[in-house]
């Protein structure tokens, strides 16, 4: 039996998008940039892509741009609005709590001369709003603040914090949505963003894609030089097989959101109640994203428990996967004030559509025999 509960890291791709990828593969390998005949073929793709992804969240097609994955898309929103000519300001506001391809660029800038708001959260990893707004002022041009936590699944309140930005600044609001998209509802006019961004692989999407919506009028400077693809803000020739990849598994996804997440809400819910039975088991964040389930086992340390779990076939993370390989505590479970034993302790599960009883009955099965078998060992020595 296998059991892959690491769907935060990454999500197996569908067999759908393998079709419509191995097509484009086969049958629409022109430049996108070329002006004959198969290059306008494969513009078309890219173009009927960006409608896909944009009538998602409520966009417009002009209002999207591909990028490499996540990261990248945040770098671009980042760094492409602070660099721009026309954002003279130098204030900017993020939370403790943000992945870190949004915080270490922060700190970037902090070394630059930038004064940074980094904000607080509570034990459920939720920002406050008057610590938020003692925080904007006219001289504040940026405010980054994550949709999903990566880590704990804690949702943010975006309506209320772009009205907040609103009221007492002139910011542009961005939003990391990559562990959003498909789980919860994205409509960046509904929910008042400017600059939102996703990534392929976390949608049962090939991994290497990823996309940045750019409200209309938020201007950026690309990152890099070059030709002028995606009206030169990204220049460089397109991943056609895997932007198409990444609209089919976007499309599939949005058409299923409120059965997933049924689906997602009862397997997490299940599996938790029954972790929770565990002696000294702690949840940790909230019960927001349907997805994410961090839990915290004190007297084991959470790497050991991870790779006795892999031997047996159960794949499950210790925090973000782009953070994995650090050996620090992470910097999202000292946020919402865990202490180091619970820090030492946490794992985080994290499910899909994919997910099956059989999975979920294994783990928790392993889970519990695992612990024994760990608990027995410490108390042995």
């Amino acid at each position: 039996m296998k059991a892959y509960l690491d769907n935060g890291a990454t999500t197996i791709v569908s067999e759908t998008v393998v079709e419509k990828m191995n097509e484009a593969f086969r049958n629409m390998y022109g430049n996108p940039s070329s002006m004959h005949h198969m290059g306008v073929e494969a513009e078309k793709l890219i173009k009927h892509s960006k409608k896909i992804l944009s009538k998602a969240i409520k966009a417009t097609p002009e209002e999207i741009i591909f990028t490499s994955g996540g990261t990248e898309a945040n770098n671009l929103a980042i760094q492409g609005f602070l660099n721009h000519s026309s954002c003279r300001k130098k204030e900017i506001i993020t939370t403790q709590i943000e992945h870190p391809s949004v915080l270490n660029v922060f700190e970037k800038y902090e070394t630059l001369g930038y004064k940074v708001t980094y904000l607080k959260v509570n034990e459920k990893g939720k920002i406050d709003i008057k610590e938020l707004e003692d925080a904007l002022c006219d001289e504040t041009a940026l405010v980054s603040v994550m949709y999903v936590n990566n880590e704990i699944g804690t949702i943010q309140d975006l309506p209320l914090i772009s009205k907040t930005i609103k009221k007492h600044s002139k910011a542009v609001f961005h939003v990391d949505a990559v562990q959003a998209l498909g789980k919860v509802e994205c409509h960046v006019k509904k929910q008042g963003i400017d600059m939102m961004t996703f990534s392929s692989h976390k949608i049962h999407g090939p991994m290497g894609v990823g996309a940045l919506y750019v409200k209309k009028g938020v201007l950026l400077e690309p990152l890099f030089i070059g030709g002028g693809q995606q009206n030169g803000i990204r220049p460089g020739t397109e991943n056609v097989p895997g932007v198409v990849g990444f609209a089919t598994a976007c499309e599939e996804a949005t058409a299923t959101l409120n059965e997933t997440q049924e689906t997602l809400i009862s397997i997490r819910d299940n599996f938790v109640e029954e972790v929770l039975k565990i002696d000294g088991a702690r949840y940790n964040g909230n019960y927001d994203a349907p997805h994410i389930a961090n839990i915290s086992f004190p007297n084991m340390r959470g790497e050991v428990l991870l790779h006795v779990l892999e031997s047996k076939d159960i794949y499950v993370s210790t925090g973000s996967a782009c953070a994995s390989k650090n050996k620090s505590y992470s910097h999202v479970l000292k946020a919402i004030g865990l202490d180091e034993k619970h820090m030492e302790g946490a794992i985080r599960f994290s499910f899909s559509k994919y997910t099956t009883k059989e999975m979920i009955e294994y783990t928790l099965l392993t889970l519990k025999e695992s612990i024994q078998e760990l608990d027995a060992i410490i108390k042995g020595r």
